[in-house]
């Protein structure tokens, strides 16, 4: 391995592959890692729910990134079923994890509208969101949540080393990271025409994708790569506040305990919050979107074959 490979803390990153080693035999690899690390989470749960459950449906989202990107060679009978196995183990652990989300937001945000009004309602609600969390991790750790997941994730290492990655070089990955980037970019445009809460919520989960992807083979060129998946982690996170703001909101409305003036104060301080985050979003998606996917995927082919091409040996000058 080269030196800019060494000196980039990217090389650390669990996700990321190296390009001087068989791509085959590092997807497998990195597949068991993720799921090492999962099995590893998900027996936490009951010491520590609250990380624990993030940890585990991240491990679950980065191996359905990693089927994404050989998805072609995979084939689609076979990837569907390791894509819904490992989607719906994830929906396991979902609810206790969105339920954590919105105490942490509403803690953040909400709270500040205390000093105008009587803390009744807002306590009200806050209680409410606790109990249905406390309810959500109660079912997770003595229902069966944990051992759908621990077999879900046995399933699939189980069969990784029948994973058809008959494809060789960066063609195993190419139609992969070139499907994510063409979704996200139409994505893009669609939110731009009509911004529903569902398309936005659309559209930032194939910027996580491709974000999994970027980071995966940041090895290829440390230096723009990192800066490239920081960019879109960003774009990510912006989009993922807009969303659990439209989740709240949706909360406050059910919430019958909160007076209709303090009900549309609070509205109206998320609606603001979402366009600004949104116009944040667009202008960062703009930026990161500027290829066509053809044009995106042959740039990350050429990063990668340069760093896997093996250098030539230094010939002894003739004497």
């Amino acid at each position: 391995m080269n030196n800019v490979l060494n000196q980039s803390p990217l090389i650390h990153d669990h996700l990321a592959v190296n390009p001087s080693e068989l791509l085959q035999d590092e997807i497998r690899r990195l597949a068991r890692d993720l799921i090492r690390a999962g099995h590893e989470h998900v027996s936490e749960i009951g010491q520590n729910p609250v990380v624990s459950v993030h940890q585990t449906r991240k491990r679950l989202k980065e191996l359905r990134a990693l089927l994404r990107m050989v998805r072609d060679s995979l084939g689609h009978q076979f990837y569907r079923t390791e894509n819904i196995r490992l989607r719906d183990a994830g929906r396991l652990l979902s609810h206790a994890r969105d339920c954590a989300v919105l105490i942490a937001l509403f803690d953040e945000h909400f709270t500040r509208f205390g000093r105008d009004y009587s803390t009744y309602a807002l306590k009200a609600v806050r209680e409410g969101l606790y109990k249905e969390h406390q309810e959500a991790v109660e079912a997770v750790v003595k229902g069966n949540a944990i051992q759908e997941v621990q077999n879900a994730l046995q399933q699939t290492e189980e069969r990784i080393a029948m994973w058809p990655l008959h494809r060789k070089d960066f063609s195993l990955l190419m139609d992969g990271i070139w499907r994510v980037y063409r979704r996200g970019l139409g994505r893009l445009h669609k939110t731009r025409i009509n911004p529903t809460d569902e398309r936005l919520h659309e559209w930032r989960k194939q910027v996580k994708y491709l974000w999994y992807h970027t980071r995966m083979i940041a090895p290829a060129w440390p230096p723009l790569l990192s800066g490239l998946a920081k960019a879109l982690h960003n774009l990510s996170e912006t989009l993922g506040d807009d969303h659990d703001l439209s989740v709240l909101t949706h909360k406050l409305h059910e919430a019958s305990s909160i007076p209709s003036d303090l009900l549309l104060s609070q509205l109206y301080w998320a609606r603001q919050q979402q366009e600004r985050l949104r116009r944040e979003a667009w202008s960062l998606g703009a930026r990161l979107y500027t290829e066509s996917p053809k044009a995106f995927s042959a740039r990350m082919k050429t990063y990668w074959v340069s760093a896997a091409r093996p250098s030539k040996p230094q010939q002894t000058p003739q004497r």
